[in-house]
């Protein structure tokens, strides 16, 4: 099949995912990162139930003939059926890693018919925002959306998978949180460097103490956080409410540094903290880009919220970062570019490629080229394509590839 844009690190293809995913040769990705339909619309139980029979009973490709889904669009009426999950599967390299965004309502449903094409649900991250909005008098303001993290079964161990595929494990060093003095002196002092406290409970400690300290901060969580956006006379998200300093009402970022207060840093250790540099998994990897993705530690003192990733982009993508084309199209459902370079980086190992069988307007594939992973996307909108063709076309920075600026 030929390629709607292809060039020397994305290959996009115009057309339906189950035509093309099986022109893909099996085990030939290293990792899916994708945004699919969430079927944000009423799904009576007797509709779902007959969908799960049609699964199970060798149907795996049916799609219920329901309503229409978010802002009345035909191709959200339902989530993607195992016969998706199914070629995901093929194609991923044995211990590669899917991420794939989900709706709050339906995340269930996604869930199991990921699992049943054999993929191994092995978290949910939970991205945290604040822009949505209440559908009815009866509902409540939606603010968050989950994002399933699976993986097709190991090759034997994770390090064996690893060695053989390059696949198994996530690149924890590249996604960690920053974090200043106060972390340090913590891991100093469960280690017993510079403290007394050993041998209270179970007996004094007789190995090496060493501290577990990493020069780029905590490990990543599975809650991900979001600035309030600034919106437009309509309501949309628009841009950064918290540019200049987080808004106080509103703001997650915000709430959740009120409701723990202001915690202080620790008495620092006699000996100090040199802090480890070595790679976790992958290791080794690419140094936290700043361009929407806050690292910053403010020496570890504060609220709750210096424990997570935060991205300045919220919830929903900016203005700036929603490609359009001559007449003014848009489209609705365009997530964060640095949220999505977090999550690439997160599952793709080193010169990996990176899959997107959904991929609208090519917020994956442009986060994929900036994290410098070659990249394949499908999308079936003729619409979605060119706007990802205009996305594609933007000029951009090798110095974004180590964090710098374009």
């Amino acid at each position: 099949m030929k390629p709607y844009l292809e060039d020397e690190s994305v290959r996009l293809y115009l057309g339906e995912a189950l035509d093309v995913l099986p022109t893909l040769p099996d085990s030939s990705v290293d990792a899916i990162v994708c945004d699919p339909p969430y079927a944000l619309t009423e799904l009576p139980t007797t509709l779902v139930t007959d969908a799960l029979t049609a699964w199970l009973t060798g149907d795996r490709a049916h799609v219920p003939a329901a309503g229409r889904g978010f802002m009345g669009r035909d191709w959200d009426r339902f989530v993607p059926p195992p016969a998706i999950w199914d070629e995901c599967l093929r194609v991923l390299k044995p211990g590669g890693h899917l991420a794939a965004f989900a709706g709050a309502r339906t995340v269930d449903l996604m869930g199991l018919s990921i699992r049943l094409a054999g993929l191994q649900i092995r978290d949910s991250i939970d991205w945290i925002n604040g822009a949505g909005m209440p559908k009815g008098k009866h509902q409540l303001k939606p603010a968050h959306e989950p994002i399933i993290l699976a993986r097709k079964p190991l090759a034997g161990t994770v390090a064996a998978t690893i060695l053989a595929h390059g696949t198994g494990g996530l690149n924890i060093d590249g996604c960690r949180t920053a974090a200043g003095q106060d972390y340090r002196d913590k891991c100093a002092s469960v280690v017993g460097l510079s403290s007394n406290r050993n041998g209270d409970t179970y007996g004094e400690w007789t190995g090496t103490r060493t501290d577990s300290a990493h020069d780029a901060g905590r490990w990543p969580t599975n809650v991900i956080l979001s600035h309030l956006p600034l919106v437009d006379e309509h309501g949309r998200p628009a841009g950064d409410a918290c540019a200049d300093g987080c808004v106080p009402d509103g703001c997650p970022v915000a709430e959740l540094d009120q409701q723990t207060a202001a915690m202080r840093a620790s008495k620092p250790s006699k000996t100090g903290s040199g802090g480890k540099g070595g790679g976790t998994i992958y290791g080794g990897g690419k140094s936290i880009p700043k361009d929407g993705y806050v690292p910053v530690s403010r020496d570890d003192q504060g609220g709750a919220s210096r424990f997570f990733p935060v991205f300045r982009y919220e919830p929903k993508a900016p203005t700036s970062e929603r490609p359009r084309l001559a007449d003014g199209t848009a489209w609705p459902t365009v997530k964060p570019l640095a949220l999505m370079r977090w999550l690439v980086r997160l599952i793709t190992p080193p010169g990996g490629t990176v899959l997107d069988w959904c991929a609208g307007t090519g917020t994956t594939l442009e986060a994929a080229r900036l994290e410098d992973f070659p990249a394949i996307g499908v999308e079936r909108d003729q619409t979605a394509a060119e706007l990802c063709l205009v996305r594609l076309n933007k000029p951009y920075s090798v110095a974004l590839f180590d964090g710098g600026a374009a």
